[in-house]
């Protein structure tokens, strides 16, 4: 008994100077170290604390840190993709108005009607059978001559003549110009001055338009007042007086004009 009893103290003893050299190396919250720090428990592999020591210093004189990790290698941050340039957006080009386009057939006129000496040398032409321009100029030459040698008397025929034609054309040219589309005799005009010809107007033969209520004032104030010369000059006076005119005498050259202009109408309609 008594040998036993000195065993036990001296292995109490033993674990008692090793617990004071480990416990400062030890930390409480750990489970392993509550099993060492039991003086009921025996000292073994397993109950022992694992000591870690300071690491050498490495041959190229730097020391090792102690019970601190290895840091972790900055992460490369991911590239950024560019964007791509924006494309511009494609400039619209304005649409040209499409043209109107006009019928040709209703755009050439009849012809004028022929002078009487045009009638006379067309004939003498004819009759003279001529098959080149040489023998033509030949023959109007002698048309010519022939044409001032004649009487008035002998000419008269050729002049009814022409008469009878100018009538069929006024008529067959206001026929036509009634026929016209609106805008087509704008366009005439517009491509032959384009080719230096001269102008198409309306027919003597229909029926002018009524003047305004103005204009018709302006008429009878230059009658009356035994007015010559330039308008320009009587405009400003005339201008004047219209303004100081009584509604009821405005209202009457209103009420003509838009009579005239019903009438009119109905003319260029028949």
């Amino acid at each position: 008994m008594l040998n036993l009893a000195v065993r036990l103290v001296s292995a109490t003893a033993t674990n008692t100077l090793c617990l004071s050299r480990v416990a400062p190396f030890v930390t409480s919250s750990n489970l392993l170290s509550r099993a060492i720090l039991s003086p009921v428990q025996s000292r073994s592999f397993l109950t022992s604390a694992h000591l870690r020591f300071a690491a050498k210093a490495s041959a190229t004189g730097t020391k090792a840190s102690v019970g601190h990790p290895k840091k972790a290698a900055p992460k490369k941050k991911p590239a950024v993709k560019k964007n791509a340039p924006k494309k511009k957006p494609a400039k619209r080009v304005a649409t040209k108005p499409k043209k109107r386009t006009f019928d040709r057939s209703l755009m050439v006129p009849p012809k004028r009607a022929p002078t009487p000496y045009f009638i006379f040398n067309t004939e003498r032409i004819r009759a003279a059978n001529v098959k080149n321009l040489d023998d033509a100029k030949v023959v109007v030459k002698e048309t010519a001559e022939l044409w001032g040698r004649m009487s008035e008397g002998e000419k008269q025929v050729y002049h009814e003549r022409s008469i009878v034609a100018r009538a069929d054309y006024l008529q067959a040219y206001e026929a036509w110009f009634k026929a016209l589309p609106p805008g087509y005799l704008l366009e005439i005009n517009r491509r032959r001055v384009a080719k230096g010809k001269l102008k198409l107007h309306r027919p003597t033969t229909l029926p002018k338009r009524p003047s305004p209520p103005f204009t018709a004032f302006l008429k009878n104030y230059r009658d009356q007042h035994a007015i010559t010369g330039p308008f320009t000059v009587s405009l400003p006076d005339i201008h004047a007086a219209w303004k100081n005119l009584p509604e009821s005498e405005k209202e009457t050259y209103y009420k003509q004009y838009k009579d005239a202009c019903e009438e009119w109408r109905k003319q260029a309609k028949a």
